[in-house]
């Protein structure tokens, strides 16, 4: 079974990705810019919760198909492909560069518990995943992580 791509500027993408999305991620990936990036479930708009292999710059890789990549750092000598139909949103230090309509940030809440190592989980108040989704030793560190997986700051 052949995939079909969108080629821009010689970045191959998902056939499924919107050109919005195409045009912001040559954007970045052009100017060098640091994003952070959101998937999930483009129906639903809920993110997947993912906390690595989020952030970087955008590149791509090398080969006859150059798919989108997300590079940590400029020392980095490669980076993860990038699943550019299931974006929700590109956040880069100055704002929201792009957001489907139905993406819906989490909100998190961060309980006090009783356990000899870690005193505070996080859970997920507005998804129907109710567990809790981290565990921290401090509530501070918490804190910065909610605002990380809600993309009011670039790092933990």
């Amino acid at each position: 079974m052949e995939t079909k791509y969108k080629v821009v500027n010689g970045t191959s993408y998902h056939k499924e990705t919107p050109d919005k999305v195409i045009d912001w991620l040559e954007t970045v990936r052009e100017r060098g810019t640091r994003v952070r990036i959101f998937c999930g479930n483009k129906e639903t708009g809920e993110c997947w919760h993912e906390e690595f292999d989020v952030t970087g710059t955008v590149g791509r890789s090398m080969g006859p198909v150059k798919i989108p990549l997300l590079i940590n750092t400029i020392r980095s000598m490669g980076g993860c492909g990038i699943l550019s139909h299931c974006i929700l949103a590109i956040k880069s230090k100055d704002g929201w560069l792009y957001r489907a309509k139905n993406f819906k940030l989490p909100e998190y809440d961060i309980r006090r518990i009783n356990h000899e190592i870690y005193g505070y989980d996080v859970y997920i108040v507005n998804y129907a995943k109710k567990e809790a989704v981290a565990r921290f030793t401090k509530k501070e560190k918490a804190e910065r992580w909610v605002a990380f997986m809600r993309g009011e700051r670039m790092g933990k």
